[in-house]
This record gives structure tokens, C-alpha cells and sequence, in this order.
């Protein structure tokens, strides 16, 4: 007897959970697609389209020249060969040049209100530290720090030449032996890298070096590695002659997260030159002031600072947000804050540039100045003071001289 042929069974529909497995892919690949569009169609907006060219580029600025500085002292400080020992700090912008005309800005025209604004929220945290010199530069315009070609390193190298002159003009007049603190913010944290690693080459100058922050900028592991013993990642809130970096990014924001991601320009001394490096970048929570995983509450938060309601207001607005921040896999997160002052703008290039605000004013204030005091009162113990500048010579005046006729003796005669 002969089985009868089994019939095909009829095709089952997916279940519920398989369907939601592939809407889930297909909305996050949609999502992809059109970051990478907006992120492509902004990129275009504030990057030239043609070659970088000197010949394009203004005249430098003389330092000289006080309006050739955002900020710096009115009145001349007093040198390292007094006590306690004094503390500067030197200070590169974050970026406010946003053009597809031009690869560098244009320091012919005054300061923009928002260059002076940006500077004021994030150099101001660092005014209990020390004297603070901020020096205008041409810097590159935002697209340059997202393109990988000749022309973005070129406008890169062009901004750092300004600060590097800023800085010696500093060196030679204003520093007097003084403690430094470094500090850049996104494009001005790249070009502080790079000063690190070109002119703290004597062990003077090394041992003057507080600290360095590099904010809202990757900065390679490597990087610090490289340069040999002298300088360290900050660990603990009671360190100095360290580096600090991190990038922030809000929690649950992929987007945020894969903009960090592709925005790598470091500064690399082997090669000596600006470099896409894919190393594992530094991490530091400025709430805790060291650079561990643990979770930073809103108790522990101290401020944060934003643009004040008066443009000409030199003072940043500081309110309290109470702000969670933690490292997660070298990118510093922080919770979404529910003032809307102090949350990303997406329009306006908001995502890839330093934000309008500074998240962690309050907290940097204390971190600054408390490594500022450790390395002051370190100095005064241990380093050889300069000697101080001797007096101004004064001028004496020469009496007159009168001749003198032939001497002779009573009778006349020339003895």
C-alpha cells in the first residue's frame, strides 16, 4: 500500500516579535540615513568648497595691540619672586567662525559679541585660578575640524601659528616666571595639545604647569603617553602638572555620540603634525575632578553658566542644574538638564561645535583653583625663584667742572 503525499504546510505569518525586531532595524537604519544627511548637509554649510590658500588668508594679529586679546590683565602682575607664588592662565576659544567662503577668520574686523561671550562662560570659571590671557586668533572655521584633507590640517596649522605667537608674546612679557594653566575649549583645546607638546620642552616651564584643559575636545591617550614622564591624565582632584579632556555627549543621544566618534583631529608629536587618530581618547569628570567611571550625582554638581540676558555683560549667568555626569566608554554623559538653557542647540551647527554654555562652570572654578593653590604653595616649597628685576638706574647729575688756572707759588713762580 502506497502513503498518500503530505501536504506542504501553508507559510506562517511572523510573529509579533520577529515583526517588531524588523521594524525596530528598519526605523534605526532610517535613522541613520538621515543623521547622516544632516550631518553631511551642515558639514557643507560651514566648509569652504575650494583649495586652501595663503594668499586668501589676513594679516596676522600683533599682539601687541590690546585689541588683539578677548582678555587679559589691566595692570601688570607681580613676578615669581614673590609670595605666594602667581598663577596665569592662557586661554584658546572655542569656535564661533561658521562660513563656506573662507577657511580662517578674519581678525581685520572686530571681536563678535558671541566670540566674547563664548569666551566669557568658559574662561571665567578659571578667574579664582589666576590672571586670565585669552588672545584672539584666526581660527578655523568649523567645517575644518570634521574634514580629513590637506585643506582643513592647513587652516588647523594656520590657527595654531597665532596662538603659538600669542604665547610667546606672553612668555616674553606678561609670564614673569608665573605657574600657568592651560585651557582650550573644542578647536582652541586641539591647538593647546599642540603648544603642550612644541613649548614645554625645558623643565621649567614643565614644572610651572599647573594643569591643562582640553574641553569638549578629544584628546588621544596617546597623546599624553607621548610625552614621557612628565606629564600625567588627571586622577585625582589633588594632582597638578596634569591633563584634563573630555567630550560630552547627553544621555540616550546616538547622534551626539557618532558625531564625537568622526570628530578625531589630535595632535601627534612623533609625526609632528595634525592627525585623524583613532586611539582611546581621555575622559574627566569635572565634578569629581579624576578621570574613574563612578557616577557624579546632582548633589555634587556646583553650576553651570550661560549666556547672560545683557550682551555687554562681561559676567557669565550662573544657574543651578544639577547635572549627572559619568564616563561611559570615554565619553563623558551627562543626563538631560531641564533648563533649556543649557541643552544642545541642534540648529545653528549646535551639535558640532562647544555648546553656548558652560555645563560644569561651578565645578571647574573649584577644580582650577584648587590645583592652582596645591602647585602655588609646591613652587614657593620647592622651586628655585627667579631673581627679581634689578632697580632702575638712577641718573646722577655731574657737577660742573671748572678749569683750573696754572698753580703758582707766592713769588709767582710754576713750582
Amino acid at each position: 500500500m502506497h502513503s498518500q503525499p503530505q501536504k506542504a504546510s501553508a507559510p506562517q505569518p511572523p510573529s509579533k516579535a520577529k515583526m517588531a525586531l524588523i521594524a525596530g532595524l528598519a526605523f534605526t537604519f532610517l535613522i541613520a540615513v538621515i543623521v547622516w544627511f544632516d550631518e553631511a548637509r551642515t558639514q557643507k554649510s560651514v566648509t569652504p568648497e575650494h583649495i586652501f590658500s595663503h594668499s586668501e588668508i589676513a594679516a596676522p594679529p600683533d599682539y601687541a595691540n590690546e585689541s588683539s586679546w578677548l582678555i587679559r590683565p589691566k595692570a601688570p602682575l607681580p613676578g615669581a619672586w614673590e609670595t605666594p607664588w602667581g598663577v596665569d592662565v592662557f586661554f584658546a576659544h572655542p569656535t564661533s567662525f561658521l562660513s563656506s567662503e573662507k577657511w580662517n577668520d578674519d581678525l581685520s574686523l572686530p571681536a563678535t559679541t558671541e566670540q566674547h561671550s563664548l569666551t566669557n562662560i568658559y574662561a571665567r570659571a578659571f578667574a579664582d585660578a589666576g590672571a586670565i590671557y585669552a588672545p584672539r586668533y584666526r581660527q578655523a572655521t568649523l567645517g575644518a575640524l570634521y574634514d580629513e584633507d590637506s585643506s582643513s590640517a592647513s587652516a588647523i596649522e594656520l590657527a595654531y601659528a597665532d596662538i603659538d605667537r600669542a604665547f610667546q608674546h606672553y612668555l616674553e612679557n606678561d609670564n614673569k616666571g608665573r605657574a600657568l594653566i592651560l585651557v582650550g575649549v573644542d578647536q582652541g583645546g586641539l591647538l593647546i595639545q599642540r603648544l603642550l607638546a612644541e613649548e614645554f620642552v625645558t623643565e621649567d616651564l614643565r614644572q610651572r604647569l599647573v594643569a591643562a584643559y582640553a574641553i569638549e575636545t578629544y584628546t588621544p591617550e596617546s597623546f599624553v603617553h607621548s610625552q614621557k614622564s612628565w606629564l600625567s591624565v588627571c586622577d585625582t582632584a589633588n594632582q597638578f602638572n596634569c591633563f584634563a579632556s573630555w567630550n560630552s555627549a547627553e544621555e540616550g543621544n546616538t547622534q551626539q555620540v557618532q558625531i564625537l566618534a568622526q570628530r578625531d583631529w589630535a595632535w601627534s608629536s612623533s609625526d609632528e603634525q595634525f592627525v585623524r587618530s583613532q586611539s582611546t581618547p581621555v575622559c574627566f569628570n569635572p565634578v569629581f575632578g579624576d578621570s574613574s567611571s563612578r557616577i557624579a550625582a546632582p548633589t555634587k554638581h556646583l553650576g553651570a553658566a550661560v549666556l547672560p540676558n545683557d550682551p555687554n555683560s562681561q559676567e557669565p549667568e550662573i544657574i543651578s542644574s544639577g547635572t549627572v555626569a559619568q564616563c561611559v566608554d570615554n565619553v563623558l554623559v551627562v543626563n538631560r538638564p531641564d533648563d533649556k538653557r543649557v541643552k544642545r542647540n541642534k540648529r545653528k551647527q549646535g551639535f558640532l561645535k562647544a555648546p553656548d554654555y558652560n555645563l560644569f562652570y561651578g565645578n571647574l572654578k573649584k577644580d582650577a583653583a584648587q590645583r592652582a593653590r596645591l602647585a602655588s604653595a609646591w613652587l614657593d616649597e620647592n622651586a628655585a625663584k627667579p631673581a627679581p628685576p634689578l632697580p632702575p638706574i638712577k641718573s646722577i647729575s655731574v657737577a660742573p667742572v671748572k678749569k683750573i688756572g696754572d698753580v703758582r707759588d707766592v713769588e709767582g713762580r710754576i713750582p
